[in-house]
């Protein structure tokens, strides 16, 4: 089946819980409308069970769909994660080695203009120091969420620098970052 036939669907293996199924997760408003677990055991082996989600989310979407007509659908966006040290989903702090053997270290932002397509944007340290790659990729990630969302959802600037500089080891001198007059 392609990708968009299993929208909702996720498949499960587990050994250590011995839980092998598909997982069905129909939405509304960004939140779960419905869910439920098809095992492959109960419905008879993975083809069977894909077969009941797929039936299942179709039954779910339809009901939803009558009930909610003007329900607005939108794109789910994530905000928060522990494991991103930047504070703001999208951007991260990279490092990389060249063919040369040299260690390149980088602000990269990426984005997802749609389905299936990631889009990214690096901003060398060496190139415009510690502040100014930040900065450079905040502002690309600000635009990009302006693009696609209509709103921003990162913070201000003065916010995102106030949780950054509590998180990094190494301190950034934030202090000519408006005064450049470049645009990148």
């Amino acid at each position: 089946m392609t990708k968009r036939k299993l929208r909702g669907i996720s498949r499960i293996d587990s050994d250590a819980k011995n839980m092998h199924g598909w997982f069905v997760r129909v939405y509304l408003s960004g939140k779960v409308y419905a869910n439920k677990y098809f095992s492959d055991l109960k419905y008879g082996g993975k083809r069977k069970a894909l077969h009941a989600a797929v039936e299942y989310r179709d039954e779910k979407t339809k009901e939803r769909n009558e009930a909610y007509p003007d329900a607005k659908y939108y794109r789910r966006r994530i905000t928060r994660d522990s494991r991103n040290k930047t504070g703001i989903i999208g951007i991260s702090r990279t490092t990389s080695r060249n063919r040369s053997g040299s260690i390149s270290e980088s602000y990269q932002v990426t984005w997802r203009p749609r389905p299936n397509v990631v889009k990214s944007r690096s901003f060398s340290i060496k190139k415009y120091g510690e502040a100014g790659a930040l900065w450079r990729a905040w502002k690309v990630r600000r635009e990009v969420e302006i693009k696609l969302f209509g709103e921003a959802q990162t913070p201000d600037f003065e916010r995102f620098q106030r949780n950054i500089l509590s998180k990094m080891k190494k301190v950034p001198d934030f202090s000519n970052l408006f005064i450049q007059s470049k645009d990148f």
